[in-house]
């Protein structure tokens, strides 16, 4: 394991530095050959600096929280608790084969996941600082804040709503705490006729709530999908679409196949049962000397027994 990462951290390594000279190559072939305005190319070594330098600190820290999950999973397993991970039946070849082909679908998400981030964060930044800049200099950008608020107004409001029926929650609905010393009130509704009607005439606020908070989901959704690409220890997908994860089934199979080869308590008990073996043969070839089955070999009886194989 030590190994794969220490791949994972050069092959990040070399990647960064030709990503960075691959930048400054085209930032001068953009100035030297092409007629753009200055300010124009500007933004894109900015906003393309930034892009990459997101996009490589992503990748170390997927490569950082990787190497800590995997002992941690590793410990689990150890352990006997396999509830972080998903449950599927798969025959040991394909254990072994997808314990094998890991390596590579590291390193290959990991090419992919900062390329997918760099290219998020570059766009993201160049269309909001252009269209800012262009705004700017039509003189539109005053007119264009006075639309965002307008626009924002509508998700603030549905955040006040919210927080509105949270506290007539608190204080009209729920009933009141059992002692002075509780944190929160006990979870029984006080008055359940007003219950009802609240969650009536609430409908369509709530439903106004719904929309701004679905937009929320898909944002979220897919800032953290782009930069969760590169990671092979947490699945993108959903907990009951985690099998059609072959990069993320990959690492489970990696895991169980050194737990079925590296457990302590499996290797205690083979070294335990092999040096009573050694024990035994050693006995038979010179029966004048004693030996003890429950103690461990040393190294100086070890080397005796060398010969018997």
């Amino acid at each position: 394991m030590t190994t794969l990462y220490g791949c994972i951290f050069q092959m990040g390594t070399l990647l960064t530095f030709s990503t960075i000279k691959l930048a400054y190559e085209c930032y001068h072939l953009a100035k030297t050959f092409l007629s753009i305005d200055y300010n124009h190319i500007i933004i894109f070594s900015v906003c393309g600096a930034i892009g990459l330098f997101t996009a490589i600190t992503n990748s170390f820290i997927h490569i950082f929280v990787a190497t800590r999950n995997y002992r941690y999973h590793l410990l689990k397993i150890y352990q006997g608790e396999k509830e972080f991970a998903v449950k599927f039946e798969e025959s040991s070849q394909f254990l072994l084969t997808s314990s094998m082909i890991y390596p590579g679908y590291q390193m290959s998400f990991l090419v992919w996941g900062c390329a997918i981030a760099f290219g998020f964060v570059f766009l993201l930044l160049l269309f909001i600082v252009e269209t800012f800049y262009l705004l700017a200099i039509e003189d539109l950008l005053k007119d264009m804040l006075l639309n965002i608020v307008q626009v924002l107004s509508f998700p603030v409001t549905t955040i006040i709503l919210f927080y509105l029926q949270m506290l007539l929650s608190k204080k009209v609905l729920l009933q009141e705490k059992m002692k002075v010393s509780d944190k929160h009130p006990p979870l029984n509704i006080n008055n359940r006729k007003l219950f009802e009607l609240i969650n009536y005439y609430s409908l369509f606020t709530n439903m106004a709530v719904g929309l701004a908070t679905c937009l929320l989901r898909i944002i979220l959704s897919t800032f953290f999908g782009v930069f969760a690409v590169g990671r092979l220890d947490k699945s993108v997908f959903t907990r009951d679409r985690e099998t059609f994860d072959r990069g993320y089934k990959s690492y489970l199979s990696m895991l169980l196949v050194d737990n079925a080869h590296n457990n302590p308590s499996m290797r205690v008990f083979a070294h335990l049962l092999w040096t009573r073996v050694l024990s035994r043969r050693l006995r038979q070839r010179r029966p004048t000397e004693s030996f003890n089955d429950k103690s461990p070999l040393t190294s100086s009886t070890q080397n005796k027994s060398s010969a018997l194989f």
